[in-house]
């Protein structure tokens, strides 16, 4: 079932993802238009337009992002004991880094940042480093492989770190984070991820009723921008898909049984 979740996410999300849907749109009013039914193909452009108008000028995006962002508080208070640090994947492009023979990484590079401070805020700890390959046409190329590489660059000692490479998603990455972790009930376990993916994260570690710290990172909204208004259509665009990726994503995951709830907090 977790095979047939992945691959459905990976097929379904591209046909409805909002530039998609605006795709669609012009398609249907083109056959409108063709077929001589200009009067209603003339009112869906004109509500087309003021849709457009409205994701160009207004950060629509990333008011749904905010919301994501702000649902766990940065930096918070940690015990003295850290038993473990989880840092979740989406940091490296596998693919390109072994195409040009280079550690690529994204620009959720901040997960990493915070990893390499927590690991050495706490050098008892135990770490992990989940990420496999999320990509259907490129499997063999697992982000952990390069991790470690990465991990070595940076001087921290990769004898320290559980380096999970098997996960396609945030379910799975999850789930065998904790079989080859095997945390204790009573133990403090901290888990980086970007701010927005957090919540999601959240409620499969509740889920799996592994308690544990999140520690959002890598925010990419602020208050103080929110009422901006700026002539940005690709830009806002591309940032409305992201955030209603991971608004999708918090629904299929809580429909599917995989989330505690649909807008997860700290565990009960």
């Amino acid at each position: 079932m977790d095979t047939v979740f992945f691959i459905l996410s990976k097929l379904v999300w591209p046909l409805v993802q909002p530039d998609a849907l605006l795709l669609y749109v012009l398609f249907a009013i083109l056959i409108l238009l063709l077929r001589g039914r200009h009067k209603t193909a003339t009112r869906l452009l004109a509500i087309t337009g003021v849709l457009l108008l409205l994701i160009a000028t207004l950060p629509i995006g990333e008011w749904m992002l905010y919301k994501l962002e702000s649902r766990f508080e940065p930096n918070p208070q940690l015990p003295r004991q850290i038993d473990g640090i989880i840092v979740l994947g989406g940091t490296i492009d596998a693919l390109a880094s072994v195409e040009w023979e280079q550690i690529e990484l994204s620009s959720s590079v901040d997960r990493l940042v915070a990893f390499a401070e927590l690991s050495r805020r706490f050098p008892r700890a135990q770490l992990v480093m989940s990420g496999g390959s999320g990509d259907i046409l490129s499997p063999d190329y697992r982000e952990a492989d390069i991790a470690a590489r990465f991990f070595t660059t940076i001087g921290l000692d990769t004898d320290r770190v559980i380096l999970e490479r098997e996960s396609r998603n945030t379910w799975e990455n999850v789930v065998f984070s904790q079989l080859q972790a095997q945390p204790a009930p009573d133990e403090n376990w901290i888990v980086v991820t970007s701010a927005f993916h957090m919540p999601r994260t959240a409620g499969i570690f509740c889920k799996r009723q592994w308690q544990i710290i999140p520690w959002p990172v890598d925010h990419y909204t602020s208050a103080g921008r929110l009422k901006r208004l700026r002539f940005s259509l690709m830009n806002n665009l591309l940032v409305l898909r992201d955030a209603t990726h991971e608004w999708a994503g918090l629904l299929a995951y809580r429909l599917a049984g995989k989330s505690s709830a649909l807008f997860p907090g700290e565990c009960k």
